[in-house]
């Protein structure tokens, strides 16, 4: 099926990038730089790539896809969304 994602509703933190990221850059920077993205994406409401359509079997499956896409080097990636079937 044909998913459209039209919101994000909530962020999750990848705390494995982020552990890996802090390794090398410290976790001064990795706070610095999680907390422009809650600012950018919680506070302010601005997510990249927005509708968002692929196929997909199940809103896990899109905002997987969307992750990938959009989110591959953010600490937050999306966990839940607004969705809707698209009509092929």
């Amino acid at each position: 099926m044909k998913i459209k994602i039209t919101n994000i509703l909530d962020w999750e933190e990848d705390t494995q990038m982020m552990d890996g990221d802090a390794s090398h850059e410290g976790w001064r920077a990795v706070q610095s730089l999680l907390e422009e993205e809650r600012v950018k994406k919680i506070d302010n409401e601005e997510a990249e790539g927005l509708p968002f359509v692929c196929e997909a079997k199940d809103e896990d499956e899109a905002l997987e896809k969307y992750n990938e896409k959009f989110q591959s080097d953010s600490y937050l990636k999306a966990s839940s969304c607004d969705w809707e079937e698209v009509e092929e």
